[in-house]
Order: C-alpha cells, then sequence, then structure tokens
C-alpha cells in the first residue's frame, strides 16, 4: 500500500520546528508533497501570499516551480552531490529544493525560497505587475521586503536543512516499518480469525485463579450465539451442555488438572434448538509452584464428522442383523484359512458365542477330512479369482448335512484377493428327497401300485421309460412342465413325444452310464404363452433284482424362480462385492490409520480432519450405491418414488451440477448451452440433481479424456427438453434398447466400468414420476446422447 508524507510524519509538529527556524534565520521555507499540497509554511513573503498564489496565472507558475523537482528526477537527472537544487522560480524567486524520499519513494521536497542573494532588478517585476494586473507600489512594496542573505548564511541553514531532511526520512522509515507491521498483524489476525470460521476452530483461555475466560469469536459462533454481546463464563459456557453431556464435561476438567491435557467430546444446544458436537482440546499450564494457573485449548464443530461417524455405524449394524437374520451360513476366511467374520446362523450351528469363531479355522471345528476337503475348494476359488459352487458335506449331531455353498474372493483396492467369503444353504431335504425318489422307483417293478401312487404324491414331474426307450409312465407334473399330455405319450418312442434334444440324450446317456448324471436346465415355453419356464432333469438308469437295467426314470423339477434367484444372487455378489470392496477398504484402512494414528505420525487435528475427510467420502459412496437399491426396490414393489416437487429454476440448477463437474473432471471441457430466458419447471430437486449427476458421471466414465461433454437445454411447445452428448465410446442397438433396464451392464466384465447397472433404471424412475420422458441416442464409436424432457409449470405465453 502506497502512503501520503502527510500520513507518515507528525505535520503539526514539523510546522512548529520550521516556525522556530525561521524565527532564528529568517529564511523562510516549506515543505509540499509531489501532489502539490502544501503541508508546512514558516515565513513565507506577502509577495508569494498576497499575489503570485493568488492570481491564477501566477499561481500555476508557482505549481510548476514546486513540481521542479519531481520533474527533475522523473526525468533521471541527478541529484547534485550536496544533495538539493537551487533555481529561480518561474515568478523571479530564488528557490533551493532537498527531495524527501522514504523507502524508495519520492513523497515530498522540502524548499528554502522567496528571498534574493543580492537585490533585485524591479523591471522584472514591474513588467509583472503590469502583466498580471497587480497594485504596482503594494507589489514593489513587498518585493522590497523580501530578504536578502549572503551565501555564507544559506550554506548553513542548508546544512541543517540536510541534516532534517535526513531525520525526517529516518523518522518516516520507523513510522512506515510500525504502520507495515501493524498492518501484517492485522491481515495475521484476519487470516487467523476466517481460517478458525472456515475450519469451525475456535480458541479459549480460562485463567483458573481469577475465573477469567476468554473465547475467540469462532468458539462464541459454535455455540450459536453473538460474539459481540456474548460474555463467556464457565457457568454460562456449561449451561449450553445438555445435562447428560455435563458430568463428562466437569469429569474431563478434573482429569486435566491432573494429567495436563484438556481433551472431551460433548454435545451442545444452539438458542435455536439444534444440538452440535464440539471437540474441546487444550492444556493446563503450570506455575513456578506446581499449581495450575489456567488452561489454554481450542473448540472445534465436529458436527458433520460425529454424523457420518453414526451413519457407519448404523450402517454397519443394518448389514449385521441382515447377516445375523439369514438363515444361510455367512461366513469369511482370510488367506490362512482363519474366519474372519461368520453370522449368527453359523454360530448357532456349531454352538458358539457371539464373537468365539474369528482366528478359528475348520479343522477346530470339523473332522480332519471335511476340514481339508473345505480347504481345497477356498484354494480353488483363490486360484481360479471367480465364483464357485460346492456341495460341501458337514456331520453335525443330527447326521451328514448337505449344504450348497457359493463362494466368491474379496479383492483389495490394488486388486488382490485378501479372503474368500462364503454363502452356503442347508440343502439336505431336498438331497433326501431325491434320494427317496430313487429308492421308490427301484421297486417299481415289483410294487407297479405302489409306484403309481408315489408318481402322485411326488410334486415333482417323473416320468418312465423302459429299455426300449419307451414312456411308461408319467405323471401330471411332468405332463403340465412339457406341455404333452399322457393319453399321446404312453408306450411312444421318446424321439417321438419329448421335444427338448436335451432331454433326449440326457435319458440315452443314463442307458449307456448305468449311474446318475448331472442335472440338466431346460428352458420350456409355458402352455399359455406366458414366457418360458427352466425345468431340472435328472436321470438314473432303474434296476431289476432280476434282469439287470431295467430302464430309466427321470425327475423333472421347475427351477425357474431358484434359477432366476440364483442368477440374480450370483450377479449381484459379483458386482456388489466389486463396488462396494473400493469404499469399505479405504473407509477400514482410514479408520486404521486413525486407531493408530500416533504409530502413522498423524498428529495434527488437519491431517486427522483430512482422514475423516475421506472416510466420510467413502460413506457417501456406499450412501449412494444403498440408495440407488432402496429406491429400485421401491420400484420393483410398484410404489412411485416420492417426489417433493416445487417450482424450480432448471438452468441455476444445470449450472451449478455442470459447474461442479467442470472442477472435478477437469480432463474435459464442458460446454453447457441454455436458452436466455429460463423457464420454471416442478421438480423434486434432489431427484433431478440424481438424474444429472447420473448423466454426467456416465459421460465421464465412458468418453476419453480431453473429449468434450455438451449440455444442453431448450424450451420445445410446453416442456424443456435437456440433452447431454459426450464423444465416447458409444452403443450398439442392442445396449440401448436394454440401457434402462435392471442391473443391466453393457460390460460385465472384470474390466468394465464399475456399477451395479441400477442408475438408468433409477433416472427413467424419476423422469416418469415427474411425467416426462427420456431416451438414447448412440451409435458405437461415435459417442451417446441422452435425452429427457419435463413439463414446465406454466405454458409458453401464460
Amino acid at each position: 500500500m502506497e502512503y501520503l508524507f502527510s500520513e507518515i510524519v507528525d505535520v503539526p509538529e514539523i510546522q512548529g520546528l520550521m516556525e522556530s527556524l525561521y524565527k532564528a534565520s529568517g529564511i523562510p521555507c516549506g515543505i509540499i508533497d509531489v501532489d502539490g499540497r502544501v503541508l508546512v509554511a514558516s515565513g513565507w513573503q506577502k509577495i508569494c501570499t498576497c499575489f503570485h498564489r493568488v492570481h491564477p496565472e501566477t499561481a500555476a507558475l508557482c505549481r510548476q516551480s514546486d513540481a521542479f523537482m519531481q520533474q527533475h528526477l522523473q526525468q533521471g537527472s541527478p541529484l547534485p552531490a550536496e544533495g538539493f537544487v537551487e533555481y529561480r522560480c518561474k515568478n523571479g524567486m530564488i528557490d533551493i529544493a532537498l527531495p524527501i524520499v522514504i523507502d524508495g519513494r519520492h513523497l515530498a521536497n522540502l524548499f528554502l525560497g522567496q528571498f534574493f542573494y543580492t537585490p533585485p532588478e524591479e523591471g522584472f517585476f514591474v513588467r509583472q505587475a503590469r502583466r498580471y494586473g497587480f497594485d504596482s507600489d503594494r507589489y514593489l512594496e513587498a518585493l522590497r521586503s523580501v530578504p536578502i542573505f549572503p551565501r555564507e548564511k544559506v550554506a548553513e541553514i542548508l546544512e541543517y536543512q540536510s541534516r532534517f531532511v535526513a531525520l525526517l526520512v529516518r523518522m518516516g522509515v520507523q513510522r512506515l516499518e510500525r504502520i507495515r507491521a501493524a498492518e501484517e498483524n492485522e491481515q495475521v489476525r484476519a487470516r487467523l480469525e476466517e481460517s478458525q470460521r472456515i475450519a469451525r476452530l475456535g480458541s479459549w483461555e480460562w485463567n483458573l485463579l481469577t475465573g477469567e475466560l476468554h473465547c475467540s469469536p469462532q468458539a462464541i459462533r459454535n455455540l450459536g450465539l453473538d460474539a459481540e454481546t456474548f460474555v463467556p463464563t464457565y457457568h454460562s459456557l456449561l449451561a449450553k451442555v445438555p445435562a447428560d453431556d455435563r458430568t463428562l464435561v466437569r469429569r474431563s476438567i478434573d482429569q486435566a488438572l491432573h494429567t495436563g491435557e484438556v481433551w472431551v467430546e460433548h454435545r451442545i444446544v444452539r438458542p435455536d434448538g439444534s444440538i452440535r458436537y464440539l471437540l474441546e482440546q487444550g492444556e493446563v499450564v503450570i506455575g513456578d509452584n506446581r499449581e495450575p494457573l489456567r488452561m489454554l485449548g481450542t473448540c472445534q464443530d465436529i458436527t458433520e464428522q460425529k454424523q457420518v461417524e453414526i451413519a457407519l455405524l448404523e450402517s454397519e449394524q443394518r448389514l449385521q442383523n441382515i447377516l445375523d437374520n439369514s438363515n444361510a451360513l455367512v461366513y469369511l476366511k482370510g488367506l490362512d484359512g482363519r474366519y474372519l467374520f461368520v453370522n449368527r446362523c453359523f454360530e448357532k450351528l456349531f454352538g458358539l458365542d457371539h464373537g468365539q469363531a474369528v482366528n478359528l479355522s475348520d479343522p477346530d471345528l470339523l473332522p480332519a477330512a471335511q476340514a481339508e476337503k473345505f480347504r481345497a475348494n477356498d484354494q480353488a476359488v483363490l486360484e481360479g479369482d471367480a465364483p464357485l459352487q460346492f456341495e460341501e458335506e458337514v456331520l453335525l449331531e443330527d447326521g451328514v448335512h448337505t449344504y450348497l455353498s457359493v463362494k466368491f474372493p474379496l479383492h483389495s483396492s490394488e486388486g488382490r484377493a485378501y479372503a474368500v467369503c462364503g454363502i452356503s444353504t442347508d440343502i439336505s431335504e431336498r438331497k433326501q428327497a431325491e434320494e427317496t425318489v430313487r429308492e421308490a422307483l427301484a421297486l417299481a417293478e415289483e410294487a407297479r401300485d405302489n409306484v403309481h401312487a408315489v408318481f402322485k404324491a411326488v410334486a415333482d414331474g417323473l416320468i418312465v421309460t423302459d429299455i426300449d426307450r419307451r414312456v411308461v409312465l408319467i405323471n401330471r407334473s411332468a405332463e403340465k412342465l412339457l406341455g404333452i399330455r399322457s393319453d399321446r405319450t404312453i408306450n411312444r418312442a421318446i424321439a417321438e413325444v419329448l421335444a427338448p434334444a436335451g432331454l433326449r440324450k440326457q435319458i440315452e446317456a443314463a442307458f449307456v452310464a448305468d449311474d446318475e448324471g448331472c442335472p440338466l436346465d431346460l428352458e420350456m415355453h409355458r402352455e399359455n404363452g406366458g414366457g418360458t419356464v427352466v425345468v431340472q432333469a435328472r436321470s438314473a438308469a432303474v434296476f431289476s433284482s432280476q434282469r439287470g437295467q431295467s430302464g430309466v426314470i427321470t425327475i423333472l423339477r421347475d427351477v425357474t424362480r431358484e434359477r432366476e434367484l440364483d442368477r440374480m444372487k450370483n450377479e449381484f455378489i459379483s458386482t456388489a462385492a466389486h463396488e462396494l470392496r473400493t469404499p469399505l477398504t479405504s473407509v477400514l484402512g482410514f479408520t486404521q490409520v486413525l486407531l493408530q494414528s500416533a504409530d502413522y505420525g498423524i498428529r495434527e487435528p488437519e491431517q486427522q480432519r483430512e482422514l475423516l475427510g475421506h472416510i466420510a467420502e467413502k460413506a457417501s459412496s456406499l450412501k449412494v450405491i444403498i440408495d440407488d437399491l432402496f429406491d429400485l426396490s421401491r420400484v420393483q414393489a410398484g410404489q412411485m418414488l416420492t417426489l417433493n416437487l416445487e417450482p424450480s429454476d432448471i438452468c441455476g440448477l444445470l449450472r451449478q451440477i455442470v459447474d461442479s463437474y467442470r472442477k472435478t473432471y477437469d480432463n474435459h471441457p464442458f460446454e453447457l448451452l441454455l436458452p436466455d430466458e429460463c423457464p420454471i419447471v416442478r421438480i423434486d430437486q434432489k431427484k433431478i440433481v440424481q438424474v444429472m449427476e447420473n448423466l454426467l458421471s456416465n459421460a465421464t466414465k465412458f468418453s476419453p479424456a480431453g473429449s468434450p461433454i455438451k449440455v444442453t437445454g431448450s424450451v420445445c411447445g410446453g416442456r424443456f427438453r435437456f440433452s447431454v452428448e459426450d464423444r465416447g465410446i458409444g452403443m450398439t442397438a442392442e445396449q440401448v434398447e436394454r440401457v434402462f433396464d435392471k442391473f443391466y451392464r453393457g460390460d460385465a466384465s472384470n474390466t468394465a466400468v464399475g456399477g451395479l447397472g441400477l442408475g438408468m433404471s433409477i433416472v427413467k424412475s424419476i423422469i416418469d414420476g415427474h411425467e416426462g420422458r427420456i431416451w438414447v441416442e448412440s451409435e458405437p464409436g461415435r459417442g451417446t446422447q441422452v435425452v429427457f424432457t419435463l413439463p414446465l409449470a406454466f405454458s409458453p405465453g401464460i
């Protein structure tokens, strides 16, 4: 900042000094700043004060003379060794100018003038009087009163004035340093207060001897109070703490007096009734007599962090409740085979207390042979790095149980498998039912009546073929599943009556292999044309005690629902594990760092806040996935999404969203085109933001870095038309047709862009809920344009 000479030095004091100097020397002097302002004037003669500086033309000449020194220095002319310049002013008087340069800036000049070395030539001044209309007698009288000094006396005065100028410069530099120091202190204070405001981090000091308590403005703002009017005391602050937390605060203060450190988290109630969480940290200052003198500390508003922690705990508890209430065994094993997690069903099965299974392994729970087989299955999952399905037998108190186990690897953020997760369902009853059917059919030749009774009792479809490959028995369930009638089937060759080629091949294979073959899934069209049904077929040879192999029995079971559930479960497990592992790994990693902050060198609150920020960000990612699942569940249940429609500035909302993406994805140029006059649209702003973020996120994911993304909004009739256009990889016609299907992902490979395949389905549900329309235009390699329209709040022209 630049300062004036009058702001740096004490002008009235200098005026007094100049007056005293004039009385002693008789030589007029003055100080004029570079802007022409006369700051100090002592002994000025009447010829100047009554004539030269009064008449407009001569006054202009005076100002030109005053500026002589400034122009002299600006033109690069050197200053004489004496440190001053002597010249005759344009009104005929002698002027001597000494420049005053402070901190490298020419701010003013000290002038000696309005005198002569020798009697002046009066003819010049007579001409001056005529030219400017002065009263000649009075003008010459004023001229003759101008003092005449010898050069020696002027030289003495100049030596003094030179030292005086040097003194003024030193005083000015000192004053300037004080001003700058004060400004820097004020800037530091302002920055500190602004930093505290941004971080919501206040400070306080409590004098334990006098009871005085000083709080920074931000500390008081954290309480929701006015820093200008509120007077903090220990009791007034404690009154803001809910009764449940006051004991905690008092106990923390008592402990601090012994430990020397203050650390406590507590709640406060603001005047508006809102609850906030504060973290108090500080230390106790001890006097020479080892008695505590005062406490110094900080007060930070950590409400958002606490809310994230609470939400994370609630999320973990919800997941734990879901797993504990599952009838299936859910477990997690480390690479060493030790259990890292089991659900309550697992603990009940093995008679374990909660948490007792952790760090145990299969040999601790099962016979060695079973444990070795389980370990081999786990290794197969890790070696194949893919989900696998096994039938595993477990010896329990009531006998051997068969479990259908789906096992899959869990990966770290670096892509390394670190555990095996398993979901095991008890299928013992089903296996027993299959065995019962086989045993019953083995007696069919000897007890045909009993076989017919069994056929009627079994809900699954049954077909019996003889050694000549003819159908000899078929129950009603099989007729319904295959869409055939028994009166057109019995005693006819399987090649004539059984349409599915795979079923015929399986029956033929049973004749050749003489044992139970692998189950076969068949897709059959329903009788009423209502889609397809998945039928599982198992064929096994039937043996007679007298004749050996006598035929083949085939069991048909409607597994449509099971297969659909298996497909959805496997797809969801694979995708959800992929999508959830990264944020969960980050949350666990950053939490571990915070729990062991000292080991990792995390001591500063700023570092801890940064880690908590990462945890909050990853928890938000998990929340987005869970919210998507909740939204989808509502749609699948036939419920409309709950929308809070209100008239909104759609253009302003679009600008905010696009500006946010410009900052986050600076590797893509975003082009936003909006109409000059933006309409009002009735929307649920949060849901439309969800739509926009999904479309913009897809555009950035599937576009090469540096490619532009174009966002356009326009009014078409009574609707607002919006589009997001990218230059990315594009989609095929099949992908465009299925883009809004639930769980559909155009590329489900391991290298594909992440996602559960829910985003576009939810987007369409939101747009449909707004009575809008959405569609996709795309070609492979030429980019994608997603367009949707929304009705205006007011029709055009109304």
